[in-house]
């Protein structure tokens, strides 16, 4: 399904018409968020029909794209390619007996740097609908500033073999049939149920291509500096924030997306943190459409807005700024009541309650609490990868 309001320019998006009445504004408003849920479930469907596909093929090694990997399968879905933006790698798998020669992987990479990620995005089965405005390739997103030569000449390729477990298809019980032509109240005796048939074991052929590099992070960064410094710049926030915030959560990958859903370098969820920004930074009562949320500038704008948002209404009485901080870092993952309850006397979700604790403590104390006792595993670990990163960019 295409709907309008994915395919066009962001003024068109955003600004549909002005509505002459209260009335005629709110049913306006309605018939937007609408849409919206009806795009949402729509993506969702998408995702989880393509997920469906993919693992009748590859079973338990089926992967999808998400915030920090792109993946593409070939058109038969025997082949597919993992460009992990976290790991540095990428991986090239196929479903077969015969191994993948490196003159395979040197063509792939040299069709990675002659597809602009606009292009590859029209080819993705998530995506298709969705306008991508990226002019990099994708083979200069994943490393900038080098070609296919210098790629294989300096990164570690490696070849290794595998295998995925492909669940047998359900078989229909017999129990059915009898059911059918028994009461309801009725149990069913002596009924013996099919034994299904074992898991489809096949081959996998892999060939891994890693980056030996400790400077992607930084050559991924450059093209987005500048749009970021301004953004800062016109909120006042911290540039090392804004770009270890991207870095943790993207990888700088172009076509980061979730199924929470969630899009864009900094993972913006159109239904809550670009909901709130629309509202309260830009006076419109819809959520940001993803076309919007996958244009670089526009995603920091909304990344860095909310990060304002938290730092200014929704933990502004926390008095030590670098406790603030600490506190915006975990609330952009997680939110500002899951952030209470790390510090709230009984665990509760009060936002105030928990600051009345928090401006008793001092901020590395306030770090340490948060590391311990945030409810989520992932946001734990993504408060060490926000601050190691800021660490670095505070030195660009």
């Amino acid at each position: 399904m295409n709907y309008w309001y994915l395919g066009i320019s962001a003024a068109t998006l955003m600004v549909v018409s002005t509505p002459a009445t209260t009335q005629s504004y709110e049913a306006f408003k309605q018939q937007y968020q609408q849409r919206y849920t009806d795009y949402q479930a729509e993506y969702l469907k998408s995702y989880e029909s393509f997920k469906q596909r993919v693992t009748a093929q590859w079973g338990d090694k089926a992967e999808i794209s998400d915030a920090d990997t792109y993946v593409h399968y070939s058109d038969d879905l025997q082949q597919k390619t993992v460009i992990d933006y976290a790991d540095n790698s990428i991986v090239v798998e196929r479903l077969s007996d015969d191994a993948i020669d490196i003159k395979e992987v040197e063509a792939l990479l040299t069709a990675l740097s002659e597809t602009p990620v606009t292009e590859q995005a029209k080819r993705d089965p998530i995506l298709q609908s969705i306008p991508v405005a990226n002019d990099q390739t994708v083979l200069a997103s994943w490393v900038p500033e080098s070609d296919v030569d210098g790629i294989l000449q300096q990164a570690t390729i490696e070849a290794s073999e595998d295998q995925a477990e492909v669940p047998a298809e359900v078989v229909q019980e017999t129990i059915a049939d009898v059911e059918s032509e028994q009461p309801a109240t009725t149990a069913p005796e002596n009924v013996e149920q099919e034994q299904l048939p074992p898991p489809t074991v096949k081959r996998i052929q892999r060939m891994t291509i890693s980056l030996n590099s400790g400077s992607v992070y930084s050559q991924r960064a450059k093209p987005y500096m500048e749009d970021a410094r301004q953004v800062v710049t016109e909120l006042n926030l911290p540039f090392a924030l804004l770009m270890a915030v991207m870095q943790t959560e993207s990888s700088f990958n172009p076509l980061a997306q979730s199924p929470i859903p969630a899009f864009g370098l900094m993972q913006i969820v159109p239904s809550t943190a670009g909901l709130d920004v629309n509202r309260l930074v830009y006076g419109k009562q819809q959520p940001p459409s993803v076309d919007v949320l996958f244009e670089a500038s526009q995603n920091m704008r909304f990344g860095g807005n909310y990060l304002a948002l938290l730092r200014d209404r929704y933990l502004k009485q926390i008095e030590n700024p670098e406790s603030r901080l600490y506190c915006m870092i975990a609330a952009y993952n997680t939110g500002a009541g899951n952030v209470a309850t790390a510090f709230h006397p009984r665990g509760e979700k009060s936002v105030q309650e928990a600051i009345d604790v928090i401006n008793q403590m001092t901020p590395e104390a306030v770090y340490q609490r948060l590391e311990e006792k945030l409810p989520y595993q992932e946001t734990r670990a993504y408060m060490g990868k926000v601050r190691a990163a800021m660490e670095h960019y505070q030195s660009i």
